[in-house]
Parts: C-alpha cells; sequence; structure tokens
C-alpha cells in the first residue's frame, strides 16, 4: 500500500524544497513527493521503496527520477548530497504495515536507517527526515549525537496529538 501524503509529508516537503541539492536519494519515497519536491533544486533524484506499488507510483509520478525497490539501502549504490526519509515511526509492537509502523518503539527503523545512511553521504552531504514526537525526539537527538551526527531541527509542527519535526542532520 502507497503511503498518502499527509502532514509529516508537507511538513518534510518544504525542507526538501528549501534544503535538498545536488545528487538526492528519497528513501522510502511512498507517493514520491519528497522526490518530486527535490526535482526543483537537484541535480538528479533517485527514488527507492521496499514497496513495489510505491516504486511504480514514484516511477509514473515524477518523471526524470530513477526509482527502484530497496529495503532501506540494500539496493542503493553511490553516494549522495541529500538523503530525505520520512521513516515509518509509529510505536508497535507487531508491526502491520510497512508504512506506519516503525518497530515496537517507533523508531527502530530510522535506527538502523541513521546508522547506515552516513555511509552513503558525500562530504557534506546532509540528511533530512521527520520525526514524531511519539517516537522520541530526544531519543534521535541522542542517537544522532552518537552515530557522529550534528544536527538541526528546521521545521515543526504540533497537530492533535503529537508534534512533527524536520531534522536536517550532517557528519562532523
Amino acid at each position: 500500500m502507497v503511503y498518502l501524503p499527509r502532514e509529516d509529508s508537507f511538513l518534510l516537503e518544504g525542507a526538501v524544497r528549501k534544503y535538498a541539492h545536488g545528487a538526492v536519494l528519497d528513501m522510502g519515497t511512498g507517493s514520491g513527493i519528497q522526490a518530486h519536491a527535490a526535482m526543483q533544486n537537484a541535480a538528479s533524484v533517485t527514488a527507492c521503496d521496499i514497496d513495489p506499488e510505491a516504486v511504480a507510483a514514484a516511477k509514473s509520478s515524477v518523471p526524470g527520477a530513477t526509482a527502484f525497490q530497496s529495503n532501506l539501502f540494500s539496493s542503493v549504490k553511490g553516494k549522495f548530497d541529500t538523503i530525505v526519509f520520512n521513516p515509518p515511526y509509529l510505536p508497535d509492537a507487531e508491526p502491520r504495515d510497512i508504512a506506519l509502523d516503525g518497530g515496537p518503539t517507533g523508531g527502530e527503523l530510522l535506527g538502523r536507517f541513521l546508522a547506515q545512511a552516513k555511509h552513503y553521504l558525500t562530504s557534506g552531504g546532509q540528511i533530512l527526515f521527520v520525526q514524531s514526537s511519539l517516537t522520541g525526539i530526544g531519543k534521535t537527538k541522542e542517537r544522532l549525537a552518537g552515530l557522529g551526527y550534528r544536527w538541526e531541527i528546521v521545521a515543526e509542527r504540533r497537530i492533535f496529538f503529537e508534534e512533527l519535526v524536520v531534522f536536517r542532520a550532517w557528519l562532523q
């Protein structure tokens, strides 16, 4: 099932339009909204998703982008100036929806992504990703520091049951 854009997608989209540049990787592309936003300033856009339906959606909605199936970085080759990720972040002890459920605490998939992403960044490259207060923004700050990233929050929005933030992170 393709993740249709929601509040988190639109918040991240604004940051992508502002900060994405160079060679861009849209991890977990879903509908392709972030890949489409990146096209305005990027030299190239690559989109990947674990879901073949999402890959098909990105191929049809983002002409000019390269799109393929990948479980996080399993099929990704090369390095990128900007990596964008709207991770599944809802806590669920028994994940049922790969587009929504991020693991028992909601942050497990994001943790794996952050640990792997550093190997796919160019020198001076950056990551843009959404985080929810449901999965612990403070925990993500600690995780980033522990992995050697510097970071800033570049967008935030409160919705009725959570706060959403967009992190911009880079290696020290």
